[in-house]
């Protein structure tokens, strides 16, 4: 409810918001809020920081253990050795542990740093598994990899949502992002900071606080190839300007909130 009302408000519907606001209980807040504005706020909301850079460490938990199924390190984007994970599309995948800020029952943000090597159908290179078996959402290819990518998410049923054209590069480095907005049931992703593909037809899943897996899925047994930078996870949904601005930094958060 909180967000309905920052979305109309944003959009000059003021007198709405007031209404709203007049319900009683109506505006009780629930969370951190999504961003409907032009502000930037890389830190609340961030539920899970993985930098990927040496070490399998979540910046927002320390203290859980991530599990590394035969990932091996490899050069960043700045061709640093040893400062991200080289998956071999054949088993290796970092597993993050389930944590109960993982909940991702309200809107969701991922971005992260991919070099696809061997494009592969339907392989994802960061996923979370839902309340069952499966993944709740899922970050990777499509059914033809050299020209989809995209989003796969779980609600009642699974869902697409592909990004057609050109594809991603191979081994370049790409910053990749999917604002999941479960208020206005939106679907943006982004390449490299720029918006490539919007849908209005989002559908809506429950809660699972999953843990986060890199460079695999729980859905099919298939795996990425390629390697994995900077991933971060966030429970709200963030602006344009926020999914470029985390394009453009370096790892130095101020804290998870």
């Amino acid at each position: 409810r909180q967000n309905l009302m920052a979305s109309l408000q944003a959009s000059g519907r003021k007198d709405d918001v007031a209404r709203l606001r007049a319900i009683p209980g109506f505006g009780a807040q629930a969370g951190p809020l999504n961003t409907y504005g032009s502000n930037v706020d890389l830190n609340t909301g961030l539920v899970a920081l993985l930098p990927l850079n040496g070490s399998a460490v979540d910046v927002c938990h320390p203290d859980a253990k991530a599990i590394i199924h035969g990932a091996t390190t490899a050069p960043d984007r700045h061709g640093r050795a040893g400062m991200a994970y080289s998956f071999n599309g054949s088993g290796a995948y970092i597993e993050f542990p389930k944590n109960a800020d993982y909940d991702n029952a309200g809107s969701t943000s991922v971005t992260a740093w991919v070099k696809p090597h061997k494009p592969a159908a339907y392989s994802a290179w960061v996923s979370q598994v839902g309340p069952r078996w499966g993944s709740q959402w899922r970050l990777g290819f499509g059914p033809n990899p050299t020209a989809q990518w995209g989003a796969t998410t779980f609600g009642t049923r699974w869902t697409d949502y592909w990004v057609n054209g050109d594809g991603l590069a191979v081994d370049k480095w790409v910053h990749t992002a999917a604002v999941f907005d479960q208020t206005l049931g939106k679907l943006r992703m982004y390449v490299d900071g720029r918006e490539v593909q919007s849908r209005d037809d989002l559908v809506p899943w429950g809660s699972s606080r999953g843990p986060i897996l890199i460079g695999a899925q729980r859905d099919d047994g298939l795996y990425f190839t390629g390697d994995v930078g900077e991933v971060r996870v966030y429970r709200r949904a963030l602006n344009s300007a926020e999914v470029e601005a985390i394009g453009k930094a370096e790892t130095e958060p101020t804290g998870c909130r």
